[in-house]
């Protein structure tokens, strides 16, 4: 079983984030482009695991998300892993929020605490958008989506079942963050 932990976006964003992405694909080549209802901020990817800890993950996000109240999160810009001359990757940016980094960073502590590895890599806020299949390259400047703020209120792990056409994400569970 493939299994991660999003944070969820509203819908509005979502749509907002698919207009935005509609703009942009034109100046693009060689991008598989993600469906917009597939939008959302990996907190932790687990891969492929036994489904047996899964409870464990259910039981640590439960108890995450007492206690805290939505985090406010803006877009910040375009970017890209690596990086936007070798592509592969492409991604909405996310201003730093100090409160959702260490919210993140506290769920990857306590998961690392009943046996899953932590993640050695820096967490950064972003919410793909496509993924280069072959080459590929920006045939102009893009404009930085404009987006207004909003709030990433719930949590959902989620189930990924890759297929020929792209991963299909099924919500496991769902957590509303709560203060």
């Amino acid at each position: 079983m493939r299994v991660f932990i999003a944070a969820l976006l509203p819908e509005d964003i979502r749509l907002s984030i698919k207009n935005y992405v509609d703009d942009i694909k034109p100046h693009w080549e060689g991008v598989k482009w993600e469906d917009y209802e597939k939008f959302h901020i990996t907190l932790k990817f687990f891969g492929d695991m036994d489904e047996s800890r899964l409870n464990d993950i259910k039981q640590i996000a439960e108890e995450w998300v007492r206690g805290d109240s939505p985090f406010k999160m803006s877009i910040s810009g375009f970017g890209a892993f690596p990086n936007l001359k070798k592509p592969r990757v492409l991604f909405i940016e996310l201003s730093r929020n100090e409160d959702f980094l260490i919210f993140q960073r506290g769920l990857d502590e306590k998961l690392e605490n009943v046996g899953f590895v932590k993640e050695k890599r820096t967490f950064k806020s972003h919410i793909t958008i496509g993924r280069i299949k072959r080459n590929s390259r920006c045939r102009d400047s893009l404009p930085k989506p404009d987006i207004s703020s909003f709030s990433i209120s719930e949590l959902a792990i989620m189930r990924s079942i890759p297929q020929k056409t792209g991963s299909v994400y099924t919500p496991l569970s769902v957590y509303k963050l709560s203060n």
